[in-house]
């Protein structure tokens, strides 16, 4: 079996709080953030690769990661926020919607 690796800089874990990109204030960094932030950032960079639109959803990005959809959802509503991330939804049949991230 081949095991593949989401590395996390010492730097993200010794982090206390991150700097919003829009308005200059301090945000909290929790536990949980810290890791959804090292496994978002693989993924971009993944899909980045392979020169496609990154579009995890969000049940997903929980699952992978140990945390709720809802801390996920939180997440990256902080990072869209705050300068650090994108969101578009697309419809694709009837109600069913997708979202892309960058």
């Amino acid at each position: 079996m081949t095991a593949q690796f989401c590395q996390m800089t010492y730097l993200i874990m010794a982090a206390t709080h991150w700097i919003s990109a829009h308005t200059g204030e301090k945000i909290s960094f929790t536990g949980d953030q810290k890791i959804l932030w090292a496994w978002m950032c693989n993924r971009f960079q993944f899909f980045q690769a392979s020169g496609s639109e990154w579009f995890d959803n969000q049940a997903d990005i929980a699952a992978a990661t140990g945390t709720s959809e809802s801390t996920v959802k939180r997440f990256i509503g902080l990072l869209s926020k705050h300068g650090y991330m994108t969101v578009k939804t697309r419809r694709r049949q009837g109600f069913i919607q997708s979202n892309s991230y960058t």
